[in-house]
């Protein structure tokens, strides 16, 4: 659920630049971004059983938007 958190917040803020990419360059960004979530400190003490929805969105929607900012 935490993915899919970040990647939907993550997105939305940044579509207008995300859309400005060509779709190899998208795809590719996509994907590389995707993987490197499970390495990100922020998000990986922050995601998982034991963390409180409220912690988990108030720690990780920040990072949404930075992340996946081309």
């Amino acid at each position: 659920m935490s993915v899919f958190e970040v990647f939907a917040i993550g997105v939305s803020k940044n579509l207008r630049q995300l859309n400005e990419l060509e779709p190899e360059k998208l795809s590719s960004f996509l994907n590389e971004r995707l993987r490197g979530l499970w390495s990100n400190e922020t998000f990986t003490r922050n995601s998982g059983a034991g963390v409180r929805g409220t912690t988990r969105l108030a720690n990780l929607l920040p990072l949404a938007e930075t992340f996946f900012r081309p």
